[in-house]
């Protein structure tokens, strides 16, 4: 994924008031037996209608790839929501996070 884009989606999205980690027991990852091709998902009820919402994010990565909660809940709530998580700290600018950010190569929100 092209660093300059990745930036460009962190500045546009809005601060999250939870800390990654959050939706641990919410989230779920589907994983191909090479683990560069995986999606990202989450299913809620609305408490008031009982409708489920789903959103779905796949992302395909260039190596083997194993995703930490961390890095997880950021791809889910970037590409899914437009959002950042509270505890983001400008991974963006460290070695790892260029790193995994040049790993991408490609997403779609399903």
């Amino acid at each position: 994924m092209d660093y300059e884009f990745f930036v460009e989606m962190v500045k546009k999205a809005k601060k999250s008031q939870c800390l990654t980690g959050y939706r641990k027991d919410k989230v779920g990852l589907k994983v191909n037996h090479d683990r560069n091709d995986m999606i990202l998902y989450c299913g809620d009820i609305c408490k008031t209608c009982s409708k489920l919402s789903f959103k779905a994010v796949r992302i395909k990565f260039d190596k083997y790839t194993e995703l930490s909660i961390f890095q997880a809940d950021l791809i889910f709530m970037l590409f899914a929501e437009n959002k950042i998580p509270k505890d983001y700290a400008d991974y963006h600018k460290c070695k790892a996070g260029k790193e995994f950010i040049s790993s991408i190569v490609e997403y779609e929100v399903i």
